[in-house]
């Protein structure tokens, strides 16, 4: 039975006869001397209502059931491996091509090759005119027939000052030949360093 001392309010667990109501108890602690009320209810002794859990009620709608998440992995198309060795193969070949046509294949020459032999500044009819002279290299096997040419004038820093169109002098370049052109070009530029002469237009047989 739990008894509080009334005046250090100090709990005691101390069994209570009942046959002796007068009985008297001692306070340990601060000896105070008092008669606990035998309607004290021990905690102890209460029973308590037993509850029962209620059953879990079914529930209306079916439980699904569970899928096979655990797939077997799918296994990966490897069909593009048998086309690594071709394709490594025609790499090496294009890589070969490419080499050979860089540092290996002949210079393509020009069909005609004009280069200025000489040009010098001439007075005619009260007039300025640049006497060009070339040599014409017909570099096929076939005769070419030209009839026009473009002078390109370039100052000392090689930068195009203008240009002028002339009338072949010359009627046919043999085959395998060099040939002398000469040029009479009116009113060149004054800061002319260096003549560029280019076959433009030729005659179709």
């Amino acid at each position: 039975m739990l008894i509080t001392c009334p005046k250090c309010r100090t709990s005691y667990d101390v069994p209570i006869k009942e046959e002796n109501p007068d009985q008297k108890v001692r306070c340990a602690k601060c000896s105070h001397v008092w008669q606990p009320a035998l309607d004290v209810i021990d905690p102890l002794s209460i029973e308590l209502p037993q509850f029962q859990t209620p059953a879990p009620e079914e529930p209306d709608m079916p439980i699904p059931s569970f899928q096979n998440f655990f797939k077997e992995p799918e296994k990966e198309d490897t069909s593009f491996i048998k086309w690594l060795k071709p394709l490594y193969f025609f790499s090496l070949f294009c890589i070969a091509a490419a080499i050979y046509l860089f540092f290996f294949h002949p210079e393509k020459r020009a069909p005609v090759t004009l280069q200025t032999v000489s040009y010098e500044l001439v007075e005619k009819d009260y007039k300025t005119y640049l006497s060009l002279k070339a040599a014409a290299f017909n570099n096929t096997d076939a005769a070419v027939k030209p009839k026009a040419f473009t002078a390109r004038f370039m100052d000392e820093n090689n930068r195009v000052l203008t240009t002028a169109a002339v009338s072949s002098p010359v009627e046919t370049l043999l085959p395998r030949d060099v040939t002398e052109i000469h040029l009479l070009i009116e009113r060149p530029p004054s800061k002319t360093a260096k003549v560029i002469l280019i076959l433009t237009e030729t005659v179709d047989d």
